[in-house]
């Protein structure tokens, strides 16, 4: 099955360690949506999230992965407490993957990601060539 990653996950060898059967598909992107750092992390940052924002676009890599590292990937994102896994379909590939966002009371406008958190996000678009500006603009977020 695909799974989108948008965040942490896009670092392959972080992707490795939570679903060895990972394997990558190639890089994507969802339509109407908006890359966000709202999420509540359990140590106090924000952490990656999606959310409906008309013409707007969110890149992610696809990954291949088996039914048996989705339900351990659920355990890692919290599924159905931090993050809801949900089906949403990509704009090139135009599959349906498995995408993870934020549970609404678990988000808060006004926290920032960690340093640690962004530049490893910014290393998994680095290692599969997002677009620049798209970098850039992550590169240049509030960090705590």
């Amino acid at each position: 099955m695909y799974y989108f990653a948008y965040g942490s996950n896009c670092l392959e060898s972080r992707m490795l360690k939570r679903c060895p059967s990972a394997s990558v598909v190639g890089l994507d992107y969802l339509n109407d949506c908006k890359l966000v750092f709202n999420k509540k992390g359990l140590d106090k940052t924000a952490k990656a999230n999606i959310k409906y924002s008309k013409g707007g676009v969110v890149y992610g890599i696809i990954y291949n992965i088996t039914a048996e590292d989705l339900k351990q990937l659920d355990v890692a994102e919290g599924n159905g407490i931090h993050y809801q896994r949900t089906q949403l379909t990509t704009s090139f590939l135009r599959e349906k993957v498995e995408v993870y966002i934020a549970v609404k009371d678990r988000t808060d406008n006004f926290i920032h990601p960690s340093k640690e958190y962004r530049d490893i996000i910014v290393q998994g678009m680095l290692q599969f060539k997002f677009d620049e500006a798209y970098i850039n603009k992550i590169k240049q977020l509030k960090v705590v």
